[in-house]
């Protein structure tokens, strides 16, 4: 199986394809789905580019894994408002973080 090179992911994007390509989604929704979109873009490109070992991943992995229901910001409402389900995007989050961890990625 072929590494990803730096600054690439296993989807095959650069890093700058994945972010031009969470800016355009962004803007194409309503103001409310433009946040949502920034929020999950952020933390889900946060966690495919991170080092595993960093305070940031840490949190961003907090978050998405957390159901609070008193923050309007969690991630369950973030998915809500683009119409995601939760958990599958969890599940697919989960999927890709043990892939890169069985390769060793990002300093481990």
């Amino acid at each position: 199986m072929r590494r990803a090179h730096p600054g690439e992911v296993s989807t095959g994007r650069t890093r700058q394809q994945l972010t031009q390509l969470l800016n355009e989604w962004a803007h194409a929704r309503a103001t409310p789905q433009r946040v949502a979109a920034s929020r999950l873009g952020s933390a889900i490109v946060g966690l495919m580019l991170r080092p595993r070992r960093s305070r940031r991943f840490r949190e961003t992995r907090a978050w998405c894994w957390n159901d609070d229901q008193r923050d309007s910001r969690a991630f369950r409402d973030q998915c809500d408002v683009l119409g995601l389900a939760p958990e599958r995007l969890r599940h697919h989050l989960q999927a890709f973080l043990g892939k890169r961890a069985a390769e060793g990625a990002h300093g481990e």
